[in-house]
C-alpha cells in the first residue's frame, strides 16, 4: 500500500515539463519532486524513440539531442534528462554544480562551518578574518 501511495503522488504530475507546459495544473519544476522530474524526462525520451503518426521514431542520437534541447530550453530538468540518458546508455557529461541562491563556494564553506561549529560570534568573526573558517 505504501508503494502505491508513493506512485500516486508522482503520476499526476508526470506529463508536466519543468516550465509548467503539458499539464492542466501548470506545475513548475519547483513544485515537482525529483521522481516526477525524472519520470517526465523518461516519458519524453520514450515518446521520442517511438514512431508517431506525425513523425518516424527518432534514433538514440537524435533523441539524446532533442532531450538535451528540451532541458536547455527549460522544459525538462537538466539533471533528470542526464539521469534518463545515462540509464539509456548515453555518455553524459558532468554538469557544473550550481549552488542555491547564487552562493559562491566560499559562502557555502562558511555556512557549513557555521552550521557545525558552536562558537561565540566574536570567535567566528576572528576565524573568518584569519580565513580559518
Amino acid at each position: 500500500m505504501v508503494r502505491r501511495a508513493r506512485w500516486c503522488s508522482v503520476t499526476p504530475t508526470r506529463p508536466t515539463g519543468s516550465d509548467g507546459a503539458g499539464y492542466h495544473r501548470k506545475t513548475h519544476a519547483a513544485g515537482l519532486g525529483r521522481a516526477a522530474r525524472i519520470l517526465a524526462a523518461a516519458d519524453s525520451y520514450q515518446a521520442m524513440r517511438e514512431r508517431r503518426p506525425h513523425r518516424p521514431a527518432l534514433d538514440a542520437a537524435e533523441a539524446e539531442t532533442e532531450l538535451l534541447r528540451e532541458a536547455r530550453e527549460g522544459r525538462l530538468c537538466p539533471e533528470a534528462a542526464d539521469a534518463v540518458l545515462a540509464a539509456a546508455g548515453h555518455g553524459v557529461a558532468k554538469r557544473p554544480r550550481e549552488l542555491p541562491a547564487g552562493l559562491t563556494d566560499r559562502e557555502l564553506e562558511v555556512l557549513r562551518a557555521l552550521a557545525v561549529l558552536d562558537l561565540p560570534l566574536a570567535e567566528m568573526r576572528s576565524r573568518l578574518v584569519r580565513r580559518q573558517l
